[in-house]
């Protein structure tokens, strides 16, 4: 039984074109060692994009934490107090700056109700000094 191979080999001999088919005989014999090489450098390769891919997600994720964006101010409108009036209803105290409004939310819209007093810091009351109850006794005794 002849092999086309092997005659593809003969007609070449023949023609004297022995030289490249002998060459690409022994790449047909060595291909699957060159399969082999070829998946063994894909899979490196696809490892080594992955890992970059990591490296870089890592380095940007650090670099926003740093320095490196601008931190984000507090946020000058915001949402004081709520309260729910019903199923869709609700009062709302928004503040920008330092201006409070009382706002409406309904299914027909948003209606602003007033406006608040600006918000001031009350001023801190003075810590009762500390004192006996014996002492603290006299002072409602004398007051009375």
């Amino acid at each position: 039984m002849i092999k086309i191979r092997s005659i593809g080999v003969l007609t070449a001999l023949v023609c004297g074109l022995a030289y490249p088919l002998a060459a690409a005989d022994a790449a047909a014999a060595g291909h699957s060692l060159d399969t082999g090489v070829s998946v063994l450098r894909m899979l490196g390769g696809f490892i080594f994009v992955v890992a970059l891919f990591l490296c870089a997600a890592w380095a940007v994720r650090r670099w926003q934490r740093g320095t490196g964006l601008p931190r984000r101010q507090a946020p000058r409108l915001r949402v004081l107090e709520s309260r729910s009036l019903g199923p869709r209803h609700t009062l709302y105290v928004v503040g920008y700056d330092q201006c409070r409004f009382l706002v409406a939310a309904s299914p027909g819209g948003l209606n602003l109700l007033s406006a608040l007093p600006e918000e001031t810091a009350a001023p801190a009351a003075p810590a009762p000094a500390a004192a006996s109850f014996t002492e603290a006794l006299q002072q409602v005794l004398a007051r009375s």
